[in-house]
């Protein structure tokens, strides 16, 4: 077979350029490159008729392989054969009704194009990484949210409604102070009562006089006393506050409230 020379294809710098991957593209939309190659897929007609090859190339005619056919300079070289991947090389395989073909490119041009692959490869790495901290981020952020929307339904709940409610409140807090309080100065196991629970304490060895004890016990009574009759100051607006909080941090920890903020977003 005679030598002949196969078109080199120029990088497709944008869709006006008039290199012969960028016509084929334009009209058929099956062309594209890699480091090493450009590389079309189409029909006998459409290749022949862009230029690519030529009808006594294609795989199947007299004197060729069915499936595929790789040439060196012009000359076709056997499967078994090695050669170089530059410029001079061109690889034609049948896809179907059609024809894969993967025309070499210079040593120049795969530098180039293994530069802007290097390139494209970091700046995916850091889209990665950027994508990755944000929904990191998000996740965070929507733990906080959650907890925040916990947090808000305790506090609505336990807001007394009355100055009755709060001093009740204060004493049982109060209470369960002292209860812990009691066990650690008692030199003997206690055992006390919190909700619905009955706990045993073991103490740890060290414990008051017996006398400072039942004064402590009294200074608890005294104190109780003082909860149970003290003057107690109503904010409302600081409680309207609260709860206007409460409700805020509810709604935004709500899925649906999620969905509808997406949307706006």
């Amino acid at each position: 077979m005679a030598k002949s020379n196969f078109p080199t294809i120029e990088p497709v710098a944008d869709s006006t350029a008039t290199s012969l991957s960028a016509r084929y593209q334009l009209t058929t939309g099956r062309a594209w490159r890699s480091t090493t190659h450009d590389m079309y897929i189409g029909s006998a007609s459409e290749l022949t008729a862009a230029g690519i090859v030529r009808p006594e190339q294609l795989p199947g005619v007299e004197g060729l392989p069915p499936t595929g056919v790789t040439f060196y300079d012009g000359k076709m070289v056997s499967r078994y054969q090695r050669c170089k991947h530059d410029e001079k090389h061109l690889n034609i395989v049948r896809r179907g009704r059609g024809f894969l073909v993967r025309i070499g490119v210079t040593a120049q041009v795969r530098v180039e194009r293994e530069a802007i692959e290097k390139r494209q490869t970091e700046i995916w790495s850091l889209q990665y990484e950027a994508q990755d901290a944000a929904e990191r981020a998000k996740a965070v952020s929507d733990r906080e949210i959650r907890l925040k929307k916990e947090l808000a339904e305790c506090a609505l709940h336990v807001i007394p409604q009355s100055a009755g409610d709060y001093q009740s409140g204060l004493i049982d807090d109060w209470h369960r102070h002292a209860i812990h309080m009691r066990d650690s100065i008692s030199p003997d196991m206690t055992r006390y009562k919190i909700g619905d629970y009955e706990i045993d304490s073991f103490g740890c060895g060290f414990s008051l006089d017996e006398s400072d004890m039942i004064e402590f016990d009294a200074l608890v009574d005294e104190m109780k006393e003082l909860l149970t009759n003290a003057k107690v100051r109503f904010n409302a607006q600081k409680q309207k506050q609260t709860i206007a909080n409460c409700q805020i941090a509810i709604a935004k920890g709500d899925d649906k409230f999620q969905r509808v903020l997406a949307r706006l977003i």
